[in-house]
């Protein structure tokens, strides 16, 4: 990777955003170890949050992963752990070009809302794991008490 035309690419998209975003995304970490940690298999899998008024739902991307090379565990009430093993589909010695990760990955989740492994469900879809949970009903729990 080049970083001085990464720098320059950065100059010139901060001319038309001017709120310094791609700046920013940089300031924890250059952009060498921001790419690292993508080619170490850090940050992964990836994931996304929802919410609605009743359920509070995860999705972890996971793509060419077989439920048995996966464990997914509620290390508290508030944290979701996953770890697994991304394998290539084929040997290295066929290999042109390789932009995905390969190897082992792990993270641990931080949940917006606590809750105990009894509501947890789990499904697996497509490359795509659906954690749902139910939320709290704070006012009815509330109400039980009065």
């Amino acid at each position: 990777m080049d970083l001085e035309k990464m720098k320059k690419w950065l100059e010139f998209t901060n001319n038309y955003q001017k709120n310094d975003f791609w700046w920013n995304a940089f300031k924890q970490q250059s952009p060498e170890q921001f790419f690292e940690t993508f080619e170490k298999g850090e940050n992964l899998p990836r994931y996304d949050i929802y919410k609605n008024d009743t359920h509070i739902c995860i999705i972890i991307e996971i793509p060419g992963v077989s439920t048995n090379d996966i464990n997914i565990s509620l290390k508290s009430k508030t944290h979701l752990f996953i770890e697994g093993t991304i394998k290539p589909l084929f040997p290295t010695e066929m290999e042109v070009k390789k932009e995905r990760y390969y190897g082992k990955v792990e993270r641990l989740i931080t949940l917006p809302e606590p809750t105990e492994a009894q509501f947890v469900q789990v499904n697996f879809h497509q490359g795509l794991i659906q954690v749902t949970y139910p939320r709290l009903n704070e006012t009815l729990q509330v109400n039980e008490i009065m």
